[in-house]
């Protein structure tokens, strides 16, 4: 079978055939978005308020839990007038979820071709949850106006360099029609292995792909391959990253190799968030049509713009399993300034991953990962190719490092000092490995903690 339909015209006939195959209306979701991402910040508010109104008053009609905990809150979801009466209603967490049960399904018997889903389970918890035909669409349209930006059209060409969330490693009949429909080169990275690499670096030149889709730790991992070769540079558009952090030394990699800018893209289906980089690449864009976001306190509380708490999410999109005021699990800040882009979406900046990417300390303090993610000296120490670093207990850290050529103990030792000095008392081991610990998806996690 062929990896790629070869003309545009038929790769373009292909997506409208695949969108009736998957029974989704992303194209036309497209042209909306497209249109909408330049409404004034107070227009998108408003469409928020009126969308949130008319979903709530929905829920409580239909969906038992929902009902349930409107009359215990006392809210009055015809009475939704402003965003900052959510704050009445209680967040809610997987666990919510899975007691709920079948009491946050709707009861009004409409067939709305939900699809099971599954997250990732990176936080350590799985969940399965329902998308419907209108939240798989709205999915498409948000992830086809990121890609746009850069010039993409649905049935363009693009390789994906990923593990299980975004791409399984083996694909079979079925999915390969799939991808063969949608323009996608599937690059597993489960084992890029300098063999595999050269196979891949010749597939996307004999193909010319133009835009590239994965994992941030696999596409710089091979980017850093592409680089260290003397031809160097497989020329392409735009590069996309998902799923995983991105650090500023990855973007260089990966852009070098590339010779294209890269665009990160941060989104969580199960709770309807998806949002991206414009070129300013301050911060992402989230898709204020289809989810409200919110940035928390501990205890639920709305944070002020620009201060860093909890992101939750209210996927007014979804009606096969509603999801309001969620806890997406992630950690970062809201700025409703307007961007240099003209935009009127509001932004998420200063993320810093999962909630569970801290380590903890005797003390009682919690250090999160970016710290790691900024420790200058796993950067300026050229024998240190890769850093990981496992907590299982209080007080106690494993790095794990891959190095080019290892070190002598005096350089070792220096760089516990100087983790020491960050992080306070605390019981650093060092530990020199071929292979990093990925999750079950082929993703990488800088911080693996696996204290309650």
């Amino acid at each position: 079978m062929l990896d790629y339909l070869p003309g545009l015209y038929l790769r373009r006939f292909a997506i409208k055939l695949m969108e009736v195959l998957r029974k989704t209306e992303g194209m036309s979701n497209l042209q909306d978005l497209e249109k909408s991402q330049w409404h004034s910040y107070n227009q998108l508010e408003e469409l928020q308020i009126n969308n949130l109104r008319e979903h709530f008053m929905w829920c409580e009609k239909n969906v038992p839990f929902w009902q349930k905990q409107f009359a215990e809150s006392g809210f009055k979801p015809d009475q939704l007038s402003s965003i900052d009466q959510l704050q009445q209603l209680p967040l809610m967490d997987k666990s919510i979820i899975r007691e709920a049960g079948d009491t946050l399904f709707p009861t009004d018997g409409l067939d709305r071709q939900r699809r099971p889903k599954c997250t990732s389970g990176s936080t350590g918890i799985p969940l399965n949850y329902y998308l419907d035909r209108k939240s798989h669409s709205f999915l498409w349209g948000h992830i086809w106006r990121a890609w746009g930006q850069t010039g993409y059209k649905p049935g363009d060409l693009y390789a994906t360099l990923s593990g299980g969330s975004l791409l399984p490693e083996h694909v079979d009949f079925k999915q390969r029609i799939y991808l063969l429909l949608s323009g996608c080169l599937h690059l597993p990275s489960y084992h890029l292995t300098e063999k595999i690499m050269d196979e891949y670096c010749l597939n996307l030149a004999r193909t010319k792909v133009g835009f590239m889709y994965g994992y941030p730790s696999s596409l710089e991992l091979f980017a850093r391959y592409v680089n260290s070769k003397s031809e160097s540079i497989i020329p392409a558009q735009a590069v996309f990253t998902t799923s995983e952090m991105l650090t500023t030394e990855a973007r260089s990699e990966i852009e070098k190799a590339f010779g294209c800018p890269v665009f990160d893209i941060y989104g969580c289906n199960d709770s309807g968030l998806y949002s991206f980089e414009c070129q300013h690449h301050n911060g992402f864009h989230q898709g204020m049509e289809s989810c409200y976001v919110e940035v928390v306190d501990d205890d639920g509380n709305c944070l002020p713009d620009g201060k860093i708490g909890r992101i939750v999410t209210t996927h007014f999109a979804n009606r096969s399993h509603p999801f309001i005021r969620y806890i997406t699990g992630d950690v970062g800040a809201i700025d409703r300034s307007p961007c240099e882009c003209g935009r009127g979406l509001i932004r998420l900046v200063n993320l810093q991953g999962r909630e569970r990417d801290f380590v903890r300390t005797e003390d009682g303090r919690k250090v999160h990962g970016a710290f790691f993610n900024h420790f200058e000296p796993f950067y300026s120490n050229s024998w240190i190719e890769r850093f990981q670093v496992y907590q299982n207990s209080v007080g106690k850290l494993e790095v794990r490092l891959q190095v080019k050529e290892k070190p002598d103990q005096g350089a070792v030792d220096k760089l516990t000092e100087e983790l020491q000095e960050g992080l306070g008392k605390m019981e650093i081991v060092v530990i020199f490995t071929d292979e990093m610990e990925l999750t079950s998806t082929g993703k990488f996690r800088v911080v693996i903690s696996d204290v309650d």
